[in-house]
């Protein structure tokens, strides 16, 4: 018989683990010379318009 859940861990802000998405953004946006900080803003907005995210 399988085990129940006890416990469901959400990493919310990098606490736990690195932002390797957000990091690997900024990485390219750097490389090629785009806004760092603008790259994972416009990125994340493509995600919601998609419809990918709700």
């Amino acid at each position: 018989m399988p085990l129940p859940v006890k416990a469901i861990l959400f990493d919310f802000g990098g606490v736990l683990a690195e932002e390797g998405f957000r990091n690997g953004l900024m990485a390219l946006a750097r490389e090629q010379g785009l806004d760092v900080y603008g790259m994972p803003r416009a990125a994340m907005q493509a995600v919601y318009d998609s419809g990918f995210v709700l």
